[in-house]
């Protein structure tokens, strides 16, 4: 993943915490790794967005006797669904962002999928999914969520916002204000055209799936 995507998808998390956050809500992320078959296994994502939502002052008695079970690092997703259930429940509402949908294996995908769905289909559910990926996980996504609402980069509007973010990002890091380590220098300033046109294009086949 570029820079750019990684600093795309962190404009989302900043907008969801700055716009759509209050005090009762809670934004959770995960950003898995490619070359990191941990980041990609199911439990893991599950066990992270958990972790994300417990402050200390949230471990009841009730939370404390579920972390015992959690602690076995072979606890059974359906041990662990309870857990976010719980954790759910507490809250207003919880956003749950997940970048890179379509590094997952297939079975871990739709392991995964289907606990959302479990989660999401639960009578007031407080929970609402943010996924990025590309067009290969329609399909999966389709299955799970029928009612899911899709935006593709390959349509005009969301091609014209990716791009004026990339040139914003990349002026931005030409300019003086930002620190030396995050300085773009270019001998040839045109070159800035190339590298603009590369990020647009790498951004075809990215899909936005929120519900």
């Amino acid at each position: 993943m570029s820079s750019a995507d990684e600093d795309f998808r962190s404009s989302v998390i900043e907008w969801l915490f700055c716009e759509r956050r209050r005090t009762d809500e809670l934004t959770t992320f995960v950003f898995p790794r490619f070359d990191d078959s941990i980041s990609l296994d199911a439990a893991t994502v599950l066990r992270s967005i958990i972790r994300q939502t417990l402050e200390p002052d949230d471990v009841t008695g009730e939370v404390e006797s579920h972390l015992s079970k959690f602690k076995n690092s072979d606890a059974d997703i359906d041990t662990i669904e309870t857990l976010l259930r719980h954790c759910i429940s507490r809250i207003s509402k919880l956003y749950i962002v997940i970048d890179a949908l379509d590094e997952f294996e297939t079975e871990q995908r739709n392991v995964l999928l289907r606990s959302f769905s479990f989660i999401i289909s639960l009578p007031d559910s407080k929970a609402k999914l943010f996924l990025v990926g590309r067009s290969s996980v329609l399909i999966d996504i389709r299955r799970w969520f029928p009612d899911s609402q899709e935006k593709s980069a390959d349509c005009c509007e969301v091609k014209a916002d990716i791009g004026a973010y990339i040139r914003e990002t990349i002026a931005l890091r030409q300019g003086e204000q930002v620190s030396p380590q995050e300085q773009l220098i270019l001998q040839d300033p045109a070159f800035a055209q190339h590298i603009i046109e590369a990020l647009i294009d790498g951004a075809d086949g990215m899909c936005v799936l929120t519900f």
